[in-house]
C-alpha cells in the first residue's frame, strides 16, 4: 500500500508540473499537501513553493506547510523566505518533531546564507527539543559540520565559587618586617601581626569568561587567525570576612583582563605533528584600577605518536609592562604528554619550567612545577569525572622579607564532576572541588584555599 501510494503521489506531482491540455487539474487539500511534499523529493522545489504556499493561504497555521516551505526556499536560493517560514514554523509548532525540523531548517538556512554562528544556536535548539536519540545525534552532528566551517568560534564560561580565600592573602598570623630596614633599625628581622586585607578573606567569587576567534585563512595544512579574550572575575566578601577586614569593600578585589592577537598553526612532519605560534597583546584591572599591561609570545610544537599517544613542547615569553605591578620578563616552557590507560582512561602529565626577572627582587624567581590529570572513561554515578593534582616550587634568590631569599612550594588538588545527563541546549552542569596550599618561607606568602565552583561546559 505504501508503494502504490508513492506511486499515485508522484504521478500526481508530475501531472501538476505538465500544462493540461483541457480543464485545468482539481486537487483536494489532502492531494496538495501530499504533493507539495513528493514535489520535494523529487527535486521540484518550485513547484513545492507553489503547492505550500496555496495551502499557507487557506491555513497560515498549518505547520507542516510551513516546513515544506522553509525547505523548498532554501533550495532555491531564497534564504529569507526560508528563515520567514521556519521562524513561523517554530512558534507554531505543538510537537517535538515539528519543532525539531523547524530548528534544523532554520540552521540550514542560516548556514547557507553564512550566518554560521547562528546556525549553531539553532542546532542547539534542535538538540534540546530532539524527540528522539536519534534526531538529538543528527543536530549534534550538524553542529560539529557547522563549527568547522564557521570563521568564528566563541567559546563562553560561566562560575560561582565559594573561596576561602578571595584576596589571595596569608593563611599565617605573622610575618617578617622588611628586611633591610628592621636590620638597620634594630638589628635584627622583626615579627608583625598579619590583619585586615593581608590575611586570607572568604566570600564568593562569580567569574566569566570569553574566548573568541576569528579565522582569517586557512588551508589543508595552514591556518590563520585572530583572537580575543575576556576574564571578568568580581566577589562577594563574608560576613567572617567583614569582621577581619572592616574597612574592604568586595570590589577592592575585582580582576578583569582583555587580551587580543594573532595566532598561526600549521601541519607537518608529513601529518604527524602540528607547530603553533601566537602573538598577544592584553591589559589587566585590579579593584578597578590599572594592574599592568603585557605581551606574550608563545611558539609550541606537538606530536601525533601511535595508539593516540600525543606529545606537546611549548616556550613562552612574556614582558609586563607594570602600572600597579613593576615590570616583569620572564619565560616559561611546558611539556605535556596525553594517551589513554587501562579501558580508556585520559591520562596527561605536564613538566613546567619558568624564570622571571624583575627590578623588583621578590617578583623575579625561577619555578619548576608537574602537573597530572586523570579522566575516568565511564560515568560514576551519572557523572564524568576528572581528577588533578599539581605542585610547584618558587625559587627567590633574594626578598625584602628575608636575608636568605624566599622559597613557595605549593600543592593543589581538584575534582570535577561533569553531569551529561542534565542537558540544557547542549550545555550541562558541573562542579568543581578544589585546595591548594602555598607553604613560603616567609609567612606573608603562605596561603590555603578551599573552593566549589558551579559552571556549565558544552556538551559537543
Amino acid at each position: 500500500m505504501r508503494v502504490r501510494g508513492l506511486i499515485a503521489a508522484a504521478s500526481l506531482a508530475l501531472a501538476l508540473a505538465v500544462p493540461a491540455a483541457s480543464e485545468p487539474l482539481k486537487l483536494s487539500p489532502a492531494e496538495m499537501r501530499k504533493a507539495a511534499v513528493l514535489s520535494l523529493k523529487v527535486g521540484r522545489a518550485r513547484q513545492a513553493t507553489t503547492l505550500a504556499e496555496a495551502l499557507l493561504e487557506r491555513d497560515p497555521t498549518d505547520v507542516k506547510m510551513r516546513l515544506v516551505a522553509s525547505r523548498a526556499a532554501r533550495d532555491l536560493g531564497d534564504f529569507q523566505s526560508a528563515k520567514r517560514h521556519a521562524q513561523l514554523g517554530w512558534a507554531q509548532a505543538d510537537v517535538p518533531e515539528d519543532s525539531f525540523t523547524a530548528a534544523m531548517l532554520m540552521a540550514q538556512a542560516l548556514s547557507s546564507d553564512g550566518k554560521r554562528t547562528r546556525a549553531q544556536l539553532w542546532l542547539r535548539r534542535a538538540k534540546h527539543v530532539a524527540p528522539t536519540p536519534e534526531h538529538a545525534s543528527r543536530a549534534v552532528r550538524d553542529f560539529r559540520y557547522v563549527r568547522v566551517r564557521n570563521p568564528w568560534q566563541t567559546h563562553l564560561s560561566f562560575s560561582v565559587q565559594p573561596n576561602s580565600n578571595i584576596n589571595n592573602g596569608s593563611s599565617e598570623r605573622f610575618s617578617t618586617l622588611n628586611y633591610a630596614l628592621s636590620k638597620a633599625l634594630f638589628g635584627q628581622a622583626l615579627e608583625y601581626e598579619l590583619g585586615g586585607t593581608a590575611v586570607a578573606l572568604s566570600g564568593t567569587e562569580y567569574r566569566f569568561g570569553l574566548n573568541s576567534r576569528y579565522r582569517l585563512h586557512e588551508t589543508a595544512t595552514r591556518a590563520h587567525d585572530l583572537f580575543f579574550e575576556i576574564d571578568l572575575r568580581e566577589f562577594t566578601l563574608s560576613s567572617e570576612a567583614k569582621t577581619l577586614a572592616p574597612d574592604a569593600r568586595a570590589s577592592d578585589f575585582a580582576f578583569s583582563s582583555l587580551s587580543a592577537g594573532y595566532g598561526v598553526r600549521g601541519i607537518n612532519r608529513e601529518g604527524r605533528g602540528e607547530a603553533r605560534g601566537r602573538f598577544e597583546l592584553g591589559h589587566s584591572w585590579y579593584g578597578g584600577d590599572p594592574l599592568a599591561q603585557f605581551a606574550q609570545i608563545t611558539g609550541a610544537q606537538s606530536f601525533f605518536l601511535e595508539q593516540g599517544k600525543r606529545l606537546d613542547f611549548s616556550l613562552t615569553a612574556k614582558r609586563q609592562f607594570g602600572e600597579a605591578l613593576p615590570d616583569v620578563d620572564s619565560v616559561t616552557s611546558d611539556v605535556t604528554f596525553r594517551r589513554k590507560v587501562g579501558r580508556g582512561h585520559d591520562l596527561m602529565v605536564n613538566l613546567s619550567f619558568g624564570a622571571a626577572h624583575s627590578p623588583n627582587s621578590d617578583y623575579s624567581y625561577d619555578s619548576v612545577g608537574a602537573a597530572v590529570q586523570f579522566a575516568l572513561a565511564e560515568p560514576v554515578m551519572s557523572a564524568d569525572l576528572v581528577f588533578g593534582l599539581s605542585l610547584s616550587r618558587r625559587d627567590f634568590d633574594s626578598s625584602r622579607h628575608s636575608a636568605d631569599g624566599r622559597k613557595d612550594d605549593k600543592v593543589s588538588v581538584d575534582m570535577t564532576m561533569i553531569f551529561r545527563e542534565v542537558d540544557y541546549y547542549g550545555f550541562n552542569p558541573s562542579v568543581t572541588f578544589s585546595a591548594s596550599t602555598t607553604d613560603s618561607t616567609v609567612g606573608l606568602y603562605s596561603a590555603d584555599r578551599l573552593g566549589v565552583s558551579l559552571g556549565i561546559r558544552s556538551a559537543f
